[in-house]
């Protein structure tokens, strides 16, 4: 979530897109975690369930990708790029591993997870402090508070 939270501010979202954003996400988290837990053949039916989940957090994301008032810039671009095609491994990994078919070794799955995890994490946090400048002054936030002090 706080992946899609920096990226929605970034392009200075709105307070409903940023939890349309995280809601959707946590869906698509726990139809994973149900889908472990369910036998087959329904464990797939939640796979594909926290797929659409995902496709709405990428479409969401390029969306605001594409903003008309262009906040963001190039950094918003990589930001975004960058977390869609690292996410996108996720399901597959899910669907080929030890929790969908059994195609992948259960070292192959947590070594695939944990390179895309620090790609995802850690290289989102490495571009985000190189690309993004200081925001420039300017009023507070939340100006309703400042009225009476």
């Amino acid at each position: 979530p706080l992946i899609l939270t920096d990226l929605a501010l970034l392009s200075k979202s709105d307070t409903p897109t940023i939890i349309s954003l995280v809601g959707n996400m946590v869906l698509y988290v726990i139809c994973g975690l149900i889908g472990a837990l369910t036998v087959a053949p329904y464990k797939y039916m939640w796979w594909v369930g926290g797929l659409i989940f995902l496709i709405i957090v990428f479409v969401h994301l390029l969306q605001r990708l594409n903003n008309a008032e262009g906040y963001g810039g190039d950094a918003l671009k990589g930001l975004t790029w960058l977390t869609i095609l690292c996410w996108i491994v996720y399901p597959i990994v899910w669907i080929v591993g030890s929790e969908g078919t059994g195609a992948l070794g259960l070292s192959q799955e947590v070594g695939i997870i944990t390179i895309i995890d620090l790609i995802a994490k850690i290289g989102f946090g490495f571009y985000l402090l190189a690309n993004v400048d200081a925001p420039e002054e300017s009023a507070p936030l939340n100006q309703s508070s400042q009225q009476y002090v």
